[in-house]
């Protein structure tokens, strides 16, 4: 059975200083023998992101994937605690110390473009094709806009419904989900993502494009998820 967790709500507060109190969100996917982690957070929330795992029953060592959204600290900084897992970040994938050849150009801002895909057909970290055995299906693609090389993770399903658990412990039986990271910062952010941009008229873009695939959930970087139908 293939489950969607939010197990992080991450954060972008203004302190009294003009400085901000940060952290992103985290997800985990649990399908067909993978457990993939979307985010890790900022290395000052390692015991957090550890205990959120444990909770859930979860080891360190049970991960098989970690993705990142983007190569910022708020994103990254645990990324050391999962040596054994194959790793992408934004367009850089690698197992241990062995860096794939990127499919797509640093300079190419395609939008859409599949860096991975479960089950298996092609993808950059070279792994053998694969059967899910169920209808669901991963696909890592490139949402350029606040960075360059920005992914998104689509995780949708041809058949029956899967499970999505929010922050609240809620579990909804949805079709398609988004997993964003910084694409949107939070629900209801149209005042903010402008503003921490790298490629406004790119991010833009990116959006409109996760929205014509119509998921029923949107993972944000910096906010609990929400339902883009209901904004």
């Amino acid at each position: 059975m293939t489950k969607v967790i939010q197990i992080r709500v991450g954060r972008a507060n203004e302190l009294p200083n003009g400085d901000w109190d940060v952290d992103c969100s985290v997800t985990l996917v649990i399908t067909g023998g993978l457990k993939i982690l979307f985010e890790t957070g900022g290395s000052w929330a390692a015991d957090d992101l550890i205990a959120s795992l444990s909770s859930l029953g979860v080891n360190l060592s049970d991960i098989t994937h970690v993705f990142c959204s983007h190569g910022h600290s708020d994103h990254v900084g645990c990324l050391s605690l999962f040596p054994q897992a194959s790793q992408i970040v934004g367009r850089d994938a690698n197992k241990g110390s062995s860096y794939r050849n990127q499919q797509i150009p640093p300079r190419d801002k395609t939008i859409g473009y599949p860096i991975w895909q479960f089950p298996v057909e092609s993808n950059v970290l070279s792994e053998p094709p694969s059967e899910s055995g169920s209808s669901f299906q991963l696909q890592l693609i490139t949402t350029p806009g606040h960075t360059g090389g920005c992914v998104s993770l689509i995780g949708s399903s041809t058949g029956s419904p899967f499970e999505f658990t929010d922050i609240e412990g809620t579990t909804k039986q949805v079709m398609r989900l988004a997993i964003v990271g910084d694409l949107w910062e939070c629900a209801n952010d149209d005042s903010v993502w402008p503003l921490l941009s790298e490629m406004a008229h790119l991010q833009e873009e990116s959006r409109k494009f996760i929205l014509d695939l119509l998921p029923d959930i949107i993972v944000p970087g910096h906010g609990p998820a929400f339902s883009p139908q209901k904004q």
